[in-house]
């Protein structure tokens, strides 16, 4: 069968569905007959696509800005990456978010995409890039777009990650990347630390006033009063444990550690300077709500005062009003699905290399001292969770996405990185020190470091309660995509970000279409 007559029939197959308020709906459509294995001529198997698109700022020979989607529903990312939408009439762009394999409604064997490794095993980056690579071209074509109209690649996160990756492997078709908080040196030899992401999840809360001390004795406290019965009641009654999960030994107090650990290290993630519902709903500023809990503390606490600080630190991202601490049980069956997908590229190809070190690198409870006992705690969790579908060591390769993708940038152009110094992941972007980073501008390849900024908060609705130097950034991204669209432009040279401030976050409205933002 010809791949390429299924995947244009596919294009007819759209329905309306809801968009972000203010601007035009999406249209979601299907591609068909994507291989699932891009590399190989051993099977014919296949999978479908999500792709959810919009034509309405489009004008001839206006570029593609082009989402590559990323660890989740495609939903998710098409309605908290606002700035595509706000930008793409000043550029008479056409817009494109296409879904991750294995993601969403993209899964090659419906229900039975996870059940062994010869089926999830397909679920790599390297094969969704390639799903990208496929579609991009035939969307041009199947919606009339001009050939020359060329393509801006944006994303955050991994979709950052992905999108930086497409520009090195197939940079005839990715015309320009920004690529917001893509941790993408976080690898074996990248330079980046173990204890990179704890330290910054540390930094974040001083950031905003917290003592780093108060924590780690928090977490000490649940630990003490979880090694005997007595103990574990009393965190059972604070936390309100959901019965399905009960508190019954030192090991399941492990798991309460990890559910506190989680909300923390989200918080730090998604620390916006205004009320948010990117993943959970949140105030402006969580972890300045989670460091008035903190400066509340008497001088001398119990461990009681301490292990309810904890819950209410956790309550601000995690606001059911039980504690449950194992998805599956208590019932939530796609949370649990979801994340298996990402854990299991987490045990094959994406080793990011990140875990808490104890103080006086961060707060939390101490993991690993070096790589090799991460290396071997990674191993431990991958063998637990996905030795019964056939995982083995051999399936964990570390330096897969050196290789593959190599870092080096010398050869390469047009990309702009944005890391946020809040940001957790901020630790593992590119540095001076990455080979092509230095030098860079010359080939119009930039790296922005933004005072005070949480994760890829660059790529959201512009706010009137954002600081200045995030007006800023936006501002100048703007103006380097203009030079990359017009060869008659002089290349752009970047100007020093303003100095962080708070801004007043009382009244915050969404500025829609209204660049420059108040910029020059």
């Amino acid at each position: 069968m010809f791949w390429w007559k299924e995947l244009l029939i596919s294009f007819s197959l759209i329905v309306f569905i809801a968009a972000v308020e203010k601007y035009p709906q999406y249209i979601e459509g299907y591609s068909l007959d994507i291989p699932v294995d891009h590399f190989s001529y051993t099977k014919d198997d296949t999978l479908k696509i999500r792709y959810f698109y919009n034509l309405t700022f489009y004008k001839p020979d206006g570029p593609i800005f082009f989402y590559p989607g990323n660890e989740g529903s495609l939903e998710v990312f098409a309605d908290n990456t606002e700035i595509i939408w706000d930008l793409a009439p000043l550029f008479n762009a056409a817009i494109i978010f296409i879904e991750h394999r294995y993601w969403g409604k993209s899964l090659p064997f419906g229900n039975d995409s996870f059940t062994d490794v010869s089926r999830i095993g397909h679920m790599t980056s390297i094969q969704a890039i390639a799903d990208f690579a496929m579609i991009l071209p035939l969307f041009k074509k199947t919606y009339k777009i001009s050939n020359d109209s060329k393509i801006i690649a944006i994303g955050g996160s991994y979709s950052g990650m992905l999108a930086t990756w497409m520009k090195l492997k197939y940079p005839e078709l990715i015309h320009g990347v920004w690529a917001s908080s893509a941790p993408v040196m976080w690898f074996n030899g990248g330079g980046t630390p173990i204890g990179g992401y704890g330290n910054r999840v540390q930094k974040s809360f001083e950031f905003l006033g917290c003592n780093p001390k108060v924590l780690f004795d928090s977490f000490n406290a649940i630990k003490t009063l979880g090694k005997d019965v007595q103990g574990r009641q009393a965190l059972t009654d604070i936390f309100k444990v959901n019965p399905k999960t009960p508190l019954n030994s030192e090991a399941d107090v492990q798991k309460l550690l990890t559910f506190v650990q989680t909300a923390i290290e989200n918080l730090a993630m998604t620390n916006y300077p205004y009320p948010t519902t990117f993943l959970v709903s949140l105030p402006a500023w969580p972890v300045k709500v989670a460091c008035f809990f903190i400066n509340q503390i008497p001088s001398n606490p119990s461990l009681a005062d301490l292990a309810n600080l904890m819950k209410n630190i956790s309550k601000i991202y995690f606001s059911s009003e039980l504690t449950c601490l194992d998805a599956i049980i208590c019932g939530n069956p796609e949370n649990p699905k979801l994340a298996d997908v990402w854990d299991f590229q987490k045990c094959t190809e994406i080793i990011i290399e990140l875990c808490p070190m104890g103080p006086p690198n961060d707060f939390f409870p101490q993991l690993c001292t070096d790589r090799d006992s991460f290396l071997r705690t990674r191993k431990q969790f991958c063998s637990d969770n996905y030795k019964h579908i056939g995982w083995t060591e051999d399936f964990m390769r570390e330096n897969a996405i050196r290789d593959i993708y190599v870092w080096d940038f010398s050869q390469s152009s047009n990309i702009i990185f944005t890391d946020g110094t809040i940001d957790p992941w901020g630790a593992g972007g590119v540095t001076n020190a990455t080979p092509g980073i230095s030098d860079g501008q010359n080939r119009q390849i930039f790296n922005f470091i933004i005072e005070g900024s949480a994760h890829h908060l660059d790529l959201r609705q512009p706010s009137s309660c954002d600081p200045e130097n995030i007006k800023n950034v936006r501002y100048q991204i703007v103006q380097i995509i203009k030079t990359w669209l017009n060869p008659s432009l002089p290349p752009y040279q970047t100007k020093p970000l303003p100095a962080f401030a708070f801004s007043n976050v009382t009244n915050c409205e969404y500025l829609y279409n209204q660049y420059p933002w108040n910029q020059n």
